[in-house]
């Protein structure tokens, strides 16, 4: 028996590393898109069609926040893909539908990939190249404007629905979780979009990131007075904040670098660091919890690193010294 069990939970604990592995592929997806894509505009229009694609794929937390409880709760969805329910509280729950809902929309933009889908004839990378920008103080700086923003963005949507539940466990939270992920998705583009427009993608930058600290300074406040409007809407502004940001510090990134190769590097390198966000924020939130019974360490962790972020923004791009106008 003991060796059955053993068995069982190795062959689970390689499920979840081959799964890992795979859902890092899908990463690695978004990275190299962002790398390439700015790539077929002029500098002018970078900002927009970045944040166009990078708005469209921050989509995809807010749509599966929307259409993922009702998959699960869908019987026909779960015998289409002969899915075994689960009985929590006396309801028939599909898991597994909100993974098997994606497998349509998939084959759709595989075959428009295959079919439409263009290489640029850019030089190819070599570990000359990788010791150019890991060399480069530049490199560093986006990298921490962008893991601030997208970071908080992709952090608080994860970690959100558990702050939820520990302050406001009376609010059906569920039914709203997709707002916050949907906001900041939907301006990414708007970000880029006026950075091309005011010709400073470090304007709307360090705007955004100076507002940030402010409502990540606010959201405990409401969390203290139990005051659940006053929270969500200082949360659905945090995204507001996300979403202008990452549209903007990507509209910086090649204007920084102007050899295409070099800003096509950066550019997936910086989104693949600042992915970690929505594996740390709730790291930070759970820690804090269970160490001090308390979420108030978090966010003076959180405005602390926000605050170092809007000192190497100003530093580096914003003071007359810099002599950076992206």
């Amino acid at each position: 028996m003991a060796r059955l069990c053993c068995t069982g939970y190795n062959y689970f604990v390689h499920y979840i590393h081959d799964l890992t592995a795979l859902i890092g592929l899908a990463g690695a997806n978004f990275s190299s898109s962002m790398a390439y894509i700015g790539n077929f505009f002029p500098k002018s229009e970078k900002g927009t069609a970045l944040g166009i694609n990078g708005g469209i794929g921050n989509l995809g937390i807010s749509v599966i926040y929307f259409l993922a409880p009702f998959a699960m709760g869908s019987a026909t969805l779960g015998n289409v893909f002969g899915v075994t329910p689960a009985i929590i509280k006396g309801n028939a729950v599909y898991l597994a539908n909100a993974a098997f809902m994606w497998i349509v929309p998939l084959v759709v933009i595989l075959a428009l990939m295959t079919r439409f889908m263009d290489n640029l004839p850019l030089d190819k990378p070599n570990p000359k190249n990788l010791v150019q920008i890991f060399g480069n103080k530049h490199t560093w700086a986006l990298t921490l404007l962008y893991t601030c923003s997208f970071g908080a963005f992709s952090g608080y949507a994860a970690a959100l629905g558990l702050l939820v539940g520990k302050e406001f466990p009376e609010v059906p939270f569920a039914s709203i979780a997709f707002v916050g992920p949907l906001v900041a998705g939907a301006l990414r583009p708007v970000g880029g979009w006026l950075a091309d427009k005011i010709n400073s993608g470090t304007k709307v930058t360090f705007v955004s990131l100076i507002t940030l600290c402010v409502t990540t300074a606010l959201i405990p406040v409401g969390v203290n007075m139990h005051n659940f409007p006053f929270f969500f809407a200082m949360s659905v502004l945090t995204f507001v904040c996300c979403g202008f940001a990452t549209g903007a510090t990507f509209r910086m990134i090649p204007h920084v670098f102007g050899n295409p190769l070099l800003s096509s590097l950066i550019t997936g390198f910086v989104a693949a660091v600042a992915a970690y966000g929505a594996f740390i924020t709730p790291k930070i939130f759970g820690f804090t919890y269970t160490t001090f019974g308390s979420i108030y360490p978090a966010f003076v962790a959180l405005l602390v690193f926000n605050l170092v972020t809007v000192a190497v923004c100003y530093w580096f791009y914003v003071r007359k010294g810099a002599n950076m106008n992206v």
